[in-house]
């Protein structure tokens, strides 16, 4: 086969050159050799990016069922026992996730809530990072690990637009033990409890400069002031996922991310009331 040949005027220097159709192919593999891989990295970044989107969506939805229940549940009745507010802090119950559909009126109310983040029912929930305990919930995509993901949940109580209590409250005689807040790393009553503060670490175990959870009262005081209509007195509850994300393509995110999301939603039953209550139980926290 001949070559297809032609001559043409070079505008840059003004000589007459031959061109060769036939040596195009090589050139437009050179071509693509060059932008391919330019391409693939393009769509994987995109791929990478719609999987973290997913996978924080899918965080944010289970702080929003957890603080949707937990926005119907009491956090001082427990197994049919209406607790006195001024001389209980926090309350026991059971630490076992319950069953769905079960009755889980003896549950803590802080770790009802948090059993959201918990495999499903019928999960194992015997490997690492897991805990027999902390199962039978609703989270089918998260892969919740205990090792390296907190649940932080805190309630408060507004009346005359300004914070008079944050929920739990802990033993006067260790006020300060975690701060007005409740986390899934220092859950008590649970033989898994390792009192080690998982939400103030990174991914990689070292401890950051937090002292206090995201939403605290600082955070909870600038929503009082910017909520205009809203009525004096009124209760609110905070449910917070700290959740180290690991990209199964690992391109830019080649290391663990520590994500946050969180839900924040009204709770009637530590609004301010005048109605006197009294204890049967000894509660600890």
């Amino acid at each position: 086969m001949k070559k297809i040949k032609t001559l043409f005027i070079n505008k840059t220097t003004g000589f007459i050159q031959r061109f060769d159709f036939k040596n195009r192919k090589g050139q437009s593999l050179l071509e693509l050799a060059i932008i391919l891989p330019v391409m693939i990295m393009m769509l994987l970044t995109i791929a990478e990016g719609a999987l973290f989107m997913g996978r924080y969506m899918d965080l944010l939805d289970l702080t929003r069922e957890a603080a949707r229940s937990a926005s119907r549940d009491d956090p001082f009745y427990i197994e049919n026992t209406v607790v006195d507010k001024s001389t209980i802090s926090t309350l026991g119950g059971s630490f076992v996730c319950p069953a769905l559909g079960s009755d889980s009126s003896n549950v803590n109310f802080y770790y009802k809530a948090a059993c959201f983040f918990s495999p499903p029912q019928g999960s194992v929930c015997s490997g690492a990072g897991q805990s027999t305990n902390f199962c039978s919930g609703y989270n089918r995509y998260v892969d919740f690990d205990l090792r390296t993901d907190d649940v932080v949940i805190s309630a408060y109580t507004v009346k005359d637009d300004a914070i008079t209590d944050v929920w739990p409250q802990y033993d006067k005689a260790t006020p300060t033990r975690h701060g007005n807040y409740w986390a899934l790393s220092n859950k008590t009553g649970d033989p898994d409890n390792r009192d080690d503060e998982i939400w103030k670490r990174n991914c990689d175990g070292t401890l950051t400069t937090a002292t206090e959870p995201d939403i605290n009262e600082t955070y909870i005081t600038n929503i009082i002031t910017n909520d205009y209509g809203a009525p004096l007195s009124r209760g609110y509850v905070a449910v917070e996922v700290y959740y180290c994300y690991h990209s199964p393509l690992a391109i830019l995110l080649y290391k663990p991310l520590r994500v946050h999301a969180y839900t924040i939603m009204p709770l009637a039953n530590v609004q301010p009331t005048s109605v006197a209550s009294t204890s049967t139980a000894t509660l600890s926290p």
